[in-house]
């Protein structure tokens, strides 16, 4: 099973203290037991990165998506 990754992205050289805003709000929601509740209802695990180890993740899955794509020679049409 493939397993999905969420979380929020902001425009490139967004102010690091905005970031660390959001960061700190988004955690603070989802520690919510009713939040955790619908999300779990949805079928969501609640992992939760810091925005450093999230910025790594999508890095490493664009590589990866990167190289299927050149090695299988696609094209946009």
């Amino acid at each position: 099973m493939t397993q999905a990754i969420n979380g929020h992205f902001a425009p490139a050289r967004t102010p690091r203290d905005i970031v660390v805003r959001l960061h700190a709000e988004t955690v603070k929601v989802l520690a919510d037991g009713v939040v955790r509740q619908r999300l779990a209802v949805q079928g969501f695990d609640r992992g939760g990165t810091t925005p450093e180890q999230f910025a790594g993740i999508i890095r490493r899955d664009l590589a990866r998506r990167k190289k299927v794509i050149a090695s299988a020679s696609i094209r946009a049409e």
